[in-house]
């Protein structure tokens, strides 16, 4: 629980970090061209319309009609891979994601 509360916050004081990082890389970037008040200013507008797109809810999806049950079409595959199963089980696993994607793909 400790390394929990340890890891939250150094994640807690990176990120403004980093953040202020990147606006004083900016400003710098900036400062001979436009003057220190105006690339401040510049800088000020990048980050609060930055804070203001990601604060944006996305685009909401459409609930879609509910996922088929996934059935195996022929008892015989399962047959097949349960003899596969009992000698060599990774296989057997592999295997069964691949049926199972193979039906998904052409249910489509």
């Amino acid at each position: 629980m400790l390394g929990l509360a340890i890891r939250v916050a150094a994640i807690a004081c990176l990120i403004p970090t980093g953040i202020g990082f990147g606006a004083y890389g900016l400003y710098m970037a900036v400062v001979a061209d436009l003057g220190p008040p105006l690339a401040g200013l510049m800088v000020g507008a990048v980050a609060i319309l930055a804070a203001v797109l990601i604060a944006l809810p996305g685009p909401r999806r459409r609930a879609g009609p509910p996922p088929a049950a996934a059935s195996i079409s022929h008892p015989a595959e399962i047959e097949a891979l349960a003899a596969i199963a009992r000698d060599k089980p990774l296989t057997a696993v592999a295997l069964s994601a691949l049926v199972g994607a193979a039906g998904a793909a052409t249910s489509k």
